[in-house]
């Protein structure tokens, strides 16, 4: 039986076509994952809102095969055929 190979991740998403329920590929530890974006939080405050950049909000919550859920905004994800 042939092994398949993981389909590559596209080019940077562009937040109009990411939606709930679309494969997509999660950067993570220099590795690209695959999982499922299951939530969409919509486009959060600014960060300087809050007079800090750490613990920032995100876009997207993707369930990865794994099992682990990872939340990320658009730039971090890439869709997967």
């Amino acid at each position: 039986m042939a092994l398949r190979k993981r389909p590559e991740p596209e080019e940077p998403s562009d937040p109009a076509r990411l939606r709930v329920g679309m494969r997509v590929a999660v950067l993570d530890n220099n590795r690209w994952i695959p999982g499922n974006i299951v939530d969409d939080f919509g486009e959060g405050p600014d960060p300087s809102a809050f007079g800090r950049d750490w613990a920032t909000t995100r876009r997207w919550a993707v369930a990865l095969e794994d099992g682990r859920l990872l939340f990320r905004n658009s730039a971090e994800l890439r869709p997967t055929i």
